[in-house]
């Protein structure tokens, strides 16, 4: 994952700051059951995905303090392993193995580079395949997964220039390991509230990286659609008012979350304040470098 869904800091309480830390700390423990290897993509992205399932499956976290790898001088408030944990810990295994295969399928990806990625690549395949031996119903979610994955090839290769188009391939995994295992109204809420994450995590990323696609003549919906990366920026009122209306639809589905729950106030903290703060450091990042282009052009173009 990317890490762009987070909560907004300075808005949570010490103790709510202390909880979304150590549910991370907990799941980097988690992933490294599985393998080391895995704790070195994880994002507080995984966080999010933790504490959706947690909240619809009525746990409560409970906590220990311990060293790790990462802080190996002073213990750390982390959650202890429970069933949303070690979903989380799977599920980023599938994500990150996906990730990887599209890396690794990019032309634009440097020889060396490409090369890390495959060793590493096979490292978690190792790992994934007995996964899927001991509990198969992850075989299917990966096998969706790669369903997927072909799709987005597909829309990349027909130079596709909708981003909603797009965006809804990419977050169909994400929606079915939110979701999986879940029943009735529990299932419906995790599956639509990480399609629209899963959707803005896409575009927050095809935002962040259109310079450098262009560069690189990598795929972007955006540069299809606009013809370039200035042009993209130009019309950032269309995609402003795209991201705000996933935003709202994220607060408005977040408002159906348990309100009993001790995650509840973190997650509609990360819907109603975090994700537009992202979305505006996001544009704001583009916009200013646009800016400072077009500046700097007009410095150049003295007249005689």
């Amino acid at each position: 994952m990317f890490g762009y869904i987070k909560p907004a800091y300075p808005e949570l309480l010490v103790k709510q700051y202390e909880l979304y830390k150590a549910v991370y700390c907990g799941i980097c423990e988690a992933t490294g059951r599985i393998t080391p290897f895995l704790s070195l993509a994880l994002s507080y992205d995984f966080v999010y995905l933790a504490m959706v399932r947690s909240s619809l499956c009525g746990e409560k976290f409970t906590f220990k303090t311990k060293r790790c790898i990462a802080h190996p001088f002073k213990k750390r408030k982390m959650a202890v392993s429970s069933p949303s944990i070690d979903h989380t810990a799977k599920a980023a295994l599938i994500l990150t193995v996906e990730k990887l295969d599209d890396d690794i399928r990019d032309c634009d990806t440097p020889f060396f580079k490409k090369l890390v990625f495959r060793i590493y690549r096979s490292i978690l395949m190792k790992k994934l395949k007995k996964l899927m031996i001991s509990e198969p119903c992850f075989k299917e979610i990966y096998e969706s997964s790669k369903s997927s994955l072909d799709k987005l090839v597909e829309l990349e290769t027909e130079k596709c220039d909708s981003i909603d188009d797009v965006s809804a391939v990419f977050s169909s995994t994400l929606k079915e390991l939110c979701s999986f295992g879940l029943e009735g109204n529990s299932k419906l809420i995790a599956g639509e509230l990480s399609d629209v994450i899963g959707r803005l995590i896409y575009i927050f990323d095809a935002l962040d990286d259109v310079r450098n696609d262009e560069k690189n003549s990598s795929f972007n919906p955006l540069l299809n659609k606009y013809g370039s990366s200035e042009n993209a920026i130009a019309n950032m009122d269309i995609l402003d008012l795209t991201i705000s209306m996933y935003i709202e639809k994220a607060d408005n589905i977040s408002a159906l979350l348990p309100a009993d729950s001790e995650v509840t106030h973190i997650l509609r903290n990360i819907a109603s304040m975090g994700l537009s703060a992202q979305s505006a450091s996001i544009i704001k990042k583009v916009t200013d470098k646009s800016h400072k282009k077009s500046k700097k052009g007009n410095l150049n173009d003295r007249s005689l």
